[in-house]
């Protein structure tokens, strides 16, 4: 039976001394696998470009108010607007099952920093299912202080849900994986979260020490 994690993140806000969850901000692996799809299909563009005009779309690397003055740049707008047409709003919370059902896609977005089944990394978070490299640290359960949200998302699973642990992000930043260069982190396979997740939660944070991730995981 496979394994998966089911990770949030928390930022802490000084003014009420409380952990919030953080919403959709982080980009979802398969809101992206199934957009880069659509516009394949119905724009007709390759494989590689369609990934391209995601990406550029994702980071607003684009001026939405720009005139094309040449057909790649009249591509692009095409795509642009296609997906601002087709694309639900950020904070909705439309899942990959309604949009499945209703040949819509799903959003971007997600309130998940992480949700691949990727082994090694979980032997690496938490020590689950593998041994291969040295874990940071062995489940420390959920935070006392976890915000309610997360807390009752966790008891939904009862006893499905095991080995619940939790990082501040300054943590995992200080972390000896997380200092390795890249090509070292993708030869271990571990370089999606050690690199983009992390670099995203950086950008979200305030304050290293007040930002932290909470998972567990399911058999």
């Amino acid at each position: 039976m496979g394994c998966d994690i089911h990770m949030y993140a928390e930022k802490y806000n000084s003014k009420n001394n409380l952990w919030e969850k953080v919403g959709n901000e982080f980009i979802s692996s398969y809101g992206t696998f199934m957009a880069t799809l659509s516009i394949e299909k119905n724009v007709g563009v390759e494989s590689d470009m369609a990934c391209e005009l995601l990406d550029k779309y994702v980071n607003e690397g684009y001026d939405k108010d720009f005139i094309p003055t040449n057909t790649i740049e009249k591509l692009e707008k095409y795509v642009f607007n296609y997906l601002d047409e087709n694309l639900p709003p950020r904070y909705s919370k439309v899942n990959w099952e309604d949009a499945l059902n209703e040949n819509k896609l799903p959003n971007l977005y997600t309130c998940t920093p992480y949700d691949g089944r990727n082994y090694i990394l979980f032997g690496v978070l938490a020590g689950v299912r593998s041994n291969e490299f040295d874990s940071i640290d062995y489940p420390r359960d959920l935070p006392d202080d976890v915000s309610e949200e997360i807390r009752d998302e966790h008891m939904d699973w009862g006893s499905d849900a095991h080995s619940a642990s939790y990082y501040y992000l300054s943590e995992l930043l200080e972390s000896g994986y997380r200092k390795l260069d890249v090509e070292t982190l993708k030869e271990y396979g571990i370089s999606h979260f050690f690199k983009d997740v992390l670099d995203r939660c950086v950008q979200i944070a305030d304050d290293p020490k007040d930002f932290r991730i909470v998972f567990w995981f399911d058999n």
